[in-house]
């Protein structure tokens, strides 16, 4: 007696090969996947390679001026000279001329309030209008 596994077999062994071609078209990547580096090469590098190169001239020509330049540049020691206290003075004083001009003079103290004053009632508020 067959096992229904062996009867399913043999039903379908027909289409077997079609199944097995199905698989192997899917298991294949597909040409643009294949093909993304290449793509990718030629759309961003090849077709603008005049930009590139003339970017990277430009990138070269920054770097060799900033090494001359550091190379040309004297060193300097970190010296403090006799005058340097003198010097912080009157760079900060502008700043204290400008302070003292720009000062207010000095606040008074403000007298503490005074109670309010009882007002008469309404009736006998006397308010006087005058039309001109």
């Amino acid at each position: 007696m067959k096992t229904p596994r062996e009867v399913l077999f043999q039903r379908h062994r027909a289409v077997e090969a079609k199944l097995d071609a199905i698989s192997r078209a899917a298991a294949r990547p597909s040409p643009r996947a294949v093909n993304f580096l290449r793509d990718f090469w030629l759309e961003v590098f090849w077709t603008p390679r005049r930009i590139w190169a003339g970017l990277a001239a430009v990138w070269l020509v920054i770097l060799a001026a900033n090494l001359d330049f550091h190379a040309g540049a004297p060193r300097m020691t970190a010296a403090v000279s006799p005058n340097a206290g003198g010097f912080l003075i009157a760079l900060h004083e502008p700043e204290q001329v400008m302070a003292e001009f720009t000062r207010g003079p000095a606040p008074q103290k403000a007298e503490p309030p005074k109670p309010p004053a009882a007002l008469p009632p309404r009736s006998a508020r006397h308010v006087e209008f005058r039309i001109i």
